[in-house]
């Protein structure tokens, strides 16, 4: 399915009856990724999963997006739509945007469930040695601006894998993306909210995990053995978690 969405041919699925639940999916991937989270979730409710602009079959957004252009354009799915979501759910940079309509926003978005599944939007806490690749980079930047091809072989030695596989438009995006950071913010999400993570994640740490835990005024951790994708891999508990959590019923 497409809707136009403030001039972009937005790709999405709908699947499932009952209240409308909001699916956003991570960074470099689409929908498509999440067909079984997807469909169980739509085993109780009508699920709306869009992919995002610059992912899966929806077109790069028209210029360089941050967090709070993608919450825009998620408000402006719903209208386009009609849609009155009753619980939205999103992994990892899904869960970015979530923060950013829940916490940043005031519960912009109306939902009265939460779920954020190894969710980013919280900052990084790095290495030295991290800090001094980032500098390195940056300075190669403006030297090497004059060279083009030598610049580009540059950024693909030394980027991660997500960010050499971006266009630049996207590389400009993800960055404005990770200086988000919504620790203090975390406490104006007013509605219940379910946490699952990977205690050996390292996209998204596991202390993350615990900070929004602590935080969030009504908020649960589920702990899955795992990583980022812990939650695919111990799919029977996630799965246990969000039918117990958002009313699903066998």
């Amino acid at each position: 399915m497409t809707v136009c969405v403030n001039g972009i041919d937005v790709s999405y699925t709908r699947a499932g009856q009952g209240s409308d639940v909001l699916f956003l999916h991570g960074w470099g991937v689409g929908h498509k990724v999440y067909t079984a989270l997807i469909g169980r979730l739509a085993r109780f409710h009508t699920v709306y999963a869009p992919d995002l602009p610059g992912f899966g079959d929806t077109p790069e957004p028209p210029q360089v997006w941050d967090a709070r252009d993608y919450a825009d354009f998620v408000l402006a799915f719903a209208k386009a739509l009609g849609l009155n979501f009753t619980a939205a759910v999103g992994h990892s940079n899904g869960g970015r945007i979530l923060l950013q309509l829940t916490a940043a926003s005031g519960n912009a978005l109306g939902v009265e469930k939460l779920v954020i599944i190894a969710g980013a939007g919280l900052k990084v806490r790095r290495e030295p040695s991290y800090y001094v690749k980032v500098y390195s980079f940056k300075a190669a930047k403006l030297f090497l601006r004059p060279f083009p091809c030598a610049l580009e072989r540059f950024r693909k030695n030394r980027g991660s894998e997500d960010y050499r596989s971006a266009s630049p438009l996207m590389r400009g995006t993800m960055s404005r993306l990770l200086k988000t950071d919504y620790t203090k913010e975390l406490d104006k999400i007013a509605v219940p909210t379910l946490l699952i993570w990977g205690s050996e994640d390292t996209s998204a740490p596991y202390s993350h995990a615990k900070i929004m835990r602590t935080r969030i005024p009504d908020a649960g951790l589920v702990t899955l053995p795992g990583g980022h994708w812990a939650f695919a891999e111990q799919f029977p508990v996630t799965a246990a978690a969000l039918d117990s959590f958002l009313g699903g019923k066998a």
